[in-house]
């Protein structure tokens, strides 16, 4: 396997991060050595790319396929492939289908990241308006909770995707009343959703670098731990699942790698890579 494979695909949050999301000393030495050895690396992430920028700051990488592939950057930040977050009549519709379930959504403008709770979540709601209304009251400063919208000021034209945070039952009852030839919606953890438009995936974007690379699908390996990895294992010839990820993941894996907590990609890569 070592004189195989060109380039490795690693998610972030889950896989390579640690739980405080940070890049372990070992996981970030082993990514140098990689790189070093003239293995691609993809990071391919729900995150934007200032996000992965931050945490790869000194740490070399080719590509990042960010949003789970609504948006593809080589290591200068140049936009290679970019497509549409969601529009107007899709952020309406699912603020009126939030406003259903006792949920949290979770999106971006910008650099911003804004949270606001269903109606659904009315004592939560209170809650968090009130603590919002009295951080900004005690310290005059409007940095941390003016990202807390009441939820009947959510108002945009335009956003990269929405994320639920909730029980994984009542996630799913959510998810269920989406069209799929609109929305697509992925699961990163049992309490985490995200929802883009239809088409964006990871390994649709996975698949653009392997091609702008000319690397073929059978010498790339893939690192991951959420269902939204599912794309990606299928552009990949080796697939790897973290311990601690999704049970749907891991049965579609070649290999379990250990845990994030015990740097279990660095691990793999160690092994198979160098």
């Amino acid at each position: 396997m070592k004189n195989n494979i060109s380039l490795i695909a690693c998610d972030l949050d889950g896989t390579l991060l640690t739980m405080d999301k940070r890049l372990s000393a070992l996981t970030a030495d082993t990514l140098k050595k990689v790189h070093e050895k003239g293995i691609r690396i993809v990071i391919c992430s729900g995150r934007p790319l200032y996000s992965v920028e931050r945490l790869f700051d000194g740490v070399p990488y080719d590509y990042a396929c960010c949003l789970n592939g609504q948006a593809v950057y080589d290591h200068d930040g140049h936009t290679l492939m970019m497509k549409n977050g969601l529009n107007r009549e899709q952020i309406d519709h699912l603020l009126h289908l939030t406003a259903q379930f006792p949920v949290v959504l979770n999106y971006s403008i910008g650099r911003n990241f804004y949270h606001t709770v269903s109606p659904k979540c009315s004592l939560l709601s209170l809650f968090v308006n009130w603590c919002s209304r009295m951080y900004q009251q005690i310290v005059h400063h409007n940095n941390l909770f003016r990202m807390m919208v009441p939820f009947e000021e959510v108002k945009m034209d335009t956003c990269e995707k929405f994320c639920y945070a909730g029980s994984y039952r009542t996630l799913k009852a959510l998810a269920s009343r989406l069209d799929p030839e609109v929305y697509g919606a992925v699961f990163v953890s049992k309490t985490w959703l995200e929802i883009q438009p239809a088409g964006i995936t990871k390994g649709k974007a996975l698949s653009f670098v392997e091609a702008y690379e000319g690397i073929a699908r059978e010498q790339c390996a893939a690192v991951g731990d959420g269902e939204n990895d599912l794309s990606m294992f299928e552009a990949a010839g080796h697939r790897i699942a973290m311990e601690n990820g999704m049970n749907a993941l891991k049965e579609k894996a070649d290999t379990i790698a250990s845990s994030n907590l015990k740097d279990g990609a660095a691990r793999w890569m160690i092994q198979n890579l160098l």
